[in-house]
């Protein structure tokens, strides 16, 4: 099964091998609503792996992940924080999102997700032309 972006697809061309054909067949167990309330970093097969992501939440950012049914609350502080567990299939998506939290959501485990979203925010800061660092 392979999942795409309609919109990031860029020039589409028609299969003009055979015209007025379908270019494949659509599984009859297909159900598009299997798909449909997934996040971009758990779309992928069965066969692919998945890897469990502990993320912290901070207050009030926790409420809006509570809310929003985002991973498996594990734990809540007084405060309000919570650490949420992920099912993550495709490891990019995943961090790109954690990203865009702005420092209010950060990877817990495991240590190597964690490095890589610090790799990641280094490259962004780069490309950007911001100083510092990000402990991920």
């Amino acid at each position: 099964m392979r999942v795409f972006r309609v919109e990031r697809m860029e020039e589409p061309r028609p299969n003009t091998n055979r015209p007025h054909t379908p270019d494949y067949e659509i599984p009859q167990e297909f159900t598009l609503e299997e798909f449909r309330d997934r996040e971009a970093w758990e779309l992928g097969s069965g066969d692919d792996g998945v890897l469990i992501a502990r993320v912290s939440f901070e207050f009030p950012l926790s409420l809006w992940a509570e809310r929003n049914g985002l991973g498996q609350l594990e734990s809540e502080d007084e405060q309000g924080n919570s650490i949420r567990s992920f099912g993550v299939r495709q490891v990019d998506p995943f961090l790109r999102w954690i990203l865009s939290q702005r420092g209010e959501a950060r990877v817990v485990e495991p240590a190597e997700l964690k490095n890589r979203l610090a790799d990641l925010a280094r490259e962004v800061m780069v490309i950007y032309g911001a100083e510092g660092g990000s402990d991920g």
